[in-house]
Formats: structure tokens, sequence, C-alpha cells
């Protein structure tokens, strides 16, 4: 067919119009961060540093080599100029990460998208000079899925409100680590699947039906019995973190040390986590006095604090995900010495814990799966304003508005139980 002198006089302007209506709608989204704006006064900042322990070998090498960690910190900063903001994923393959969560229905298109997006952290910017000091927190993905960087939303808030924020990444038990060095480990997939596997039968072989409270707790003890690969996992995480704690506290005292180091508060430390790295936090809580206060993100928690009730302020915010997880924290944390606040979210899932609440064009079936029925910027906004509010009542001495018998959330009933003074 071909086109008359009006046709064309028409047509042509009308490819530039659809041109740049299409390269500019991907523009505008490329240069809008997926992440919602940090709400605090400060600039963030971003590094990494990896360290070697050299007390302790690799269990997961057959050379020996001494263990390493990594720790990605996010800080309030001084905000630099002319620097662009660092990309979302940035240094995570989209192929990586695809393999990882290609079971909850991620397309590799969307993560090749998304990792066009910005943050809103600026690498190895200067610390703010605005407080000698700010308190510091320290944060563990989850165990098979956990990589750093997806967590940005809560590490970003909490950094732009005046926490450094140092969050440990640990070496085979999740997806990807790059050291600083360039040296890299992967997840080892066989290992990590026969540990859940371990999960899975411990579930089955669960016949029992929780009655009565002795019973209740009974199941929750042989639960915790069956599950040995996930204690030395909570024993290796814990070694990490205190070797990370430690470092801090040596360098700290050096007239040379790092200036972002030096800028740490390390008589006011808290910690939390997501899924296995939220029961880590707890256990946290429980062995290392130089934590003071804590919040387990949708973890069961592992370890023994059914036996060693906490006597530190601590949260425990859970979904609807797994009954079983949530039957036996109803147990573990149904002793505490302290301040408790229980959150529960129930029509939320998992991953609602994490920026995966953010992603948009996910099938609504995985999205279900992955987040629940509910609004995930909503409820990760939520989120932020709980966990921000008690690291600033337990460690800047802030009065509390939020933690209260109400919620405030039409989705989430707030439990608070606090010490008697």
């Amino acid at each position: 067919m071909t086109m008359n002198r009006f046709q064309k006089q028409f047509f042509i302007p009308f490819l530039f119009i659809l041109f740049f209506s299409f390269t500019g709608k991907a523009q505008s989204f490329f240069e809008q961060s997926l992440l919602p704006i940090p709400t605090g006064p400060f600039a963030v900042g971003t590094k990494s540093i990896s360290l070697t322990d050299t007390n302790r070998k690799e269990k997961y090498l057959h050379n020996r080599t001494y263990r390493r960690v990594h720790i990605d910190i996010w800080f309030p900063a001084e905000k630099p100029v002319n620097q662009a903001t660092v990309q979302y994923l940035d240094g995570f393959s989209s192929e990586l990460i695809h393999s990882i969560f290609q079971s909850k229905g991620i397309r590799k298109s969307l993560l090749d998208s998304i990792k066009q997006t910005p943050t809103f952290s600026y690498l190895n910017a200067e610390i703010s000079g605005k407080q000698n000091e700010f308190p510091v927190l320290i944060f563990s993905p989850g165990f098979y899925f956990g990589m750093a960087p997806l967590y940005s939303a809560f590490m970003e808030n909490l950094a732009s409100n005046g926490y450094i924020v140092c969050s440990i990444s640990h070496p085979y038990e999740q997806p990807f680590i790059q050291f600083t060095d360039n040296e890299t480990a992967f997840l080892k997939k066989k290992k990590s699947q026969l540990t859940y596997g371990q999960l899975w039968l411990a579930y089955k072989l669960q016949f029992r039906k929780p009655s009565t409270p002795e019973i209740t707790e009974k199941i929750t003890r042989n639960y915790l019995r069956k599950l040995k690969r996930f204690d030395r996992m909570t024993d290796l995480w814990m070694e990490d973190t205190r070797f990370v704690l430690d470092y801090f506290f040596l360098e700290k005292q050096n007239e040379n040390s790092d200036a972002l180091i030096s800028k740490m508060n390390l008589n006011q430390i808290g910690t939390f986590g997501q899924s296995f790295g939220g029961a880590v936090a707890g256990q946290q809580c429980l062995r290392d006095s130089r934590i003071k206060a804590g919040i387990n993100l949708d973890g069961f928690q592992f370890g023994d604090l059914i036996d060693q009730p906490l006597q530190k302020p601590f949260m425990l915010i859970q979904s609807g995900y797994n009954d079983m997880w949530n039957l036996g924290n109803s147990v573990i944390f149904g002793h505490h010495f302290n301040d408790f606040y229980f959150l529960d979210i129930p029509k939320a899932r998992h991953f609602v814990f994490s920026d995966a609440a953010l992603l948009p064009d996910i099938p609504p079936a995985n999205k279900l799966d992955m987040i629940g029925s509910i609004d995930g910027r909503e409820t990760l906004n939520f989120l932020n304003l709980f966990i921000l509010e008690f690291f600033d009542v337990y460690l800047k001495d802030t009065n509390p508005k939020l933690l209260k018998a109400s919620s405030g959330f039409p989705d989430a009933q707030l439990e608070v139980y606090r010490k008697e003074k």
C-alpha cells in the first residue's frame, strides 16, 4: 500500500511523536528509583569492607583457606557534588539473580530493567559531620535468597535517619559475594538444599496436633532438635558477626582508623535480620552483651532462646508465611524479661520483608506467594516506620509514638509487652 502526500505529512510527524513519547517514558522510568524516598534528613553514603578471620578456617573450601566475610555499609553522608547515586543491584548479574528467583516468577527482562534504576546512595561519600557519632545496626540477610542490596529500602531509610547500617554477607550460604579484592563466593546449592531438606522433613514428620500449650511446646522442641544443620549455621553466622564487631571495636581504638568506623557509637548497637538472619539477630541479643536491642523479620527463632528468655528489648514481626514457624515462635518468645513487641501481618508473605515488595509486573500468583494479598509498597513503608521507631526508642532514647497497643495499619496487629519499671 502506498501513501499519498497528505498521509505522509501526517504519518512522519506521528512517528517522531511516538518515538520521543516512548523514549521519554523509558528515560523517566530509568531515572526514577524503584525504592521509596528515604525519610531522614541525611544523604546516604555506601561502601564495602571485606575481612579475613585468621582464627577460623573456611569449612566450605577443600584448600582450608581462612574464613572471609563481606560487609556492605550504608551511613549518614555529606551529599557529594556532581556525583550520581549507585545503580540498583550494582555488581549482581541479571543471570545470577534470575537463577535464584526464577521459581518465584521473576523474569530476566524485569531484572534487566530494574538494574538500570538508581538508588538513593552515593558510593564512598564522606560521612556526615553533623554528629560526632552515630548508632550502629548489624543486619543479616536471609539464607539462600539473601543478598544485601535486596534490602536497600530498609538500609537507606535507616541511614538517612542517622544510623550506620552494616549488612553482613555470609559466604557460600547466600547467592553471591564479591569481595573488595574481586574474589567471589557463590552459594553452595547442593549443601543448601540438604539444609532445606532437613527443614521439610522435620515439618512432614510432625504428626501431633497443637491442642494444648504443653503439646505445642513439645512440638517446638522436637522441631528444633531435628534441625541440626540450622544450628551449625546459626553458630557460624554468629561467629561471623562477633568477628565483625570485634574488628570495629579494635579499629575504633586506632588513632588512624577509617573515618566511618571512628564515627560509630559502639555503645549503641542494635541488630536485625530477615528470615534466618532474623533468628541470628535474636541469638545475638541473647549471646552478645554489646547488642542493646533487636528485631526478627519473619524468621523462625533457631538457637536456644526457648530455654533462656531475652533480657533485652526485642521485636518479632511475622507474616502468614509459615504456620509452623509462627507456632514455634509463640512458644520461644512466650517468656521475656524486657520490652517485647509482636507485630503480626497475617496477609503478608515472606518476601514482603525485602525490596521484592516493590517489584512491578510479577504474575499475580507469584506475587501472592512472595508478598501476599497486601499492597507491597504500603506495607514496606509501614515496616520502615516501625523499624525506625523501635531503634530510635532503644538506641536514641526517644519516646514511642507507634509502638503502642494499636498499629495504625489495617492489615497488622501489634501486641506490646512492657517490662515493669
